[in-house]
Parts: structure tokens; C-alpha cells; sequence
């Protein structure tokens, strides 16, 4: 989650639990909505009730609203390196494409799809990655490798940590397919 989403979900969600403690101010005696409320010709315990469950249902949806705001991770779409020399931004796409080719290299690889995920303050990867493979037997094997090299590009030649590699390869007749994590 970008950070300008998580901020507006965050207003949102303590602008809504303002709104709940408006709701349960309802429905204790406050003389200028009991007027109001004597306006409706009612029954006391109705509006109560009725009123207590809206913020109840309220209260819920703001409190669920409040915590995906605040524990999701912010994903980001560029890797920053900072050193004396200088700054160096690398996009999420370009690191895609230099593990899509590299896997790519692999004899009997097709339809390379390479989806890449940075995610929290550290910045860690989490990697999809899909092929199609002309070998039917020995697609585990095959598996590993891939996500040996893809890794290995992030961690030793980027210095990304990875949180999680995760290779789809099936065969090219689609008979089956293999999933290493």
C-alpha cells in the first residue's frame, strides 16, 4: 500500500470513530436531541437499541479500517541505494526484466512472467515467477535453479533481501505443474 493511501485511510478511519462516539452521544439523554427525538413519536428503548447497534456495526468497520491502515505494508515501486557518491534508484520494473532475462537464458524455458513485490521499511522482495518448460520430468529440479538464479540476482548482485521466491513452472503441454516455495 502507497503511503498517500495508507495516510487518507488512516483520516478516514479516525474521522469514522468520531462519528461512532457522535452515534453513541445519540443515545444518551442530550436535551436538544431528546427534542428531536420526541419530534418522532418513538419508543425510547428502539431509538437506544437502534442506535447502540449502528455504532456497534460502525465501531467494527472503522476499527478494521484503522488496523489495514496501519499494519499493512507500504509497497514501494523503486529500490534506493545511498552512498557518498551519490543516489541511485533502480524501478521495480527494471529489476523484473534483469531476473526475466536472466531466467530467460535457461535452455527450455518459455513465457518467462516475472512478478516482483517490495514491500516495508527493509524493503524486502517477495518474487512470483512463472515459466512455461518443453521438459516434463525433472521440473522440480528445474524449479529450484530458477529460483536459485533469480535470488541470487537480488541478493548478491542488488543486495535486496528476499522475503519469499515463488517459482510456477508447468510444462509446456500443460499436463501438470510444479510449485516451489
Amino acid at each position: 500500500m502507497k503511503k498517500i493511501s495508507k495516510g487518507i485511510l488512516i483520516v478516514a478511519s479516525i474521522l469514522g470513530l468520531l462519528q461512532v462516539l457522535w452515534f453513541i452521544a445519540l443515545a444518551y439523554p442530550l436535551k436538544p436531541v431528546v427534542e428531536v427525538i420526541k419530534g418522532f413519536q418513538l419508543p425510547r428503548d428502539f431509538l437506544l437499541y437502534t442506535s447502540l447497534v449502528f455504532a456497534g456495526i460502525s465501531t467494527l468497520i472503522f476499527l478494521v479500517l484503522l488496523m489495514y491502515g496501519i499494519f499493512v505494508p507500504v509497497k514501494h515501486q523503486e529500490v534506493r541505494f545511498d552512498s557518498a557518491n551519490g543516489k541511485l534508484r533502480i524501478s521495480k520494473a527494471s529489476i523484473e526484466k534483469i531476473i526475466k532475462n536472466k531466467i530467460k537464458e535457461i535452455p527450455n524455458l518459455t513465457d518467462v512472467d516475472v512478478d516482483l513485490k517490495i514491500l516495508g521499511k527493509n524493503r524486502q522482495a517477495k518474487m512470483f515467477i512463472s515459466a512455461l518448460s518443453t521438459e516434463e520430468q525433472n521440473l522440480h529440479r528445474q524449479g529450484e535453479n530458477i529460483k536459485r538464479i533469480a535470488n541470487e540476482q537480488l541478493a548478491k548482485h542488488l543486495s535486496i533481501p528476499i522475503k519469499k521466491t515463488t517459482v510456477d513452472l508447468k510444462p509446456n503441454l500443460n499436463r501438470g505443474k510444479v510449485k516451489v516455495v
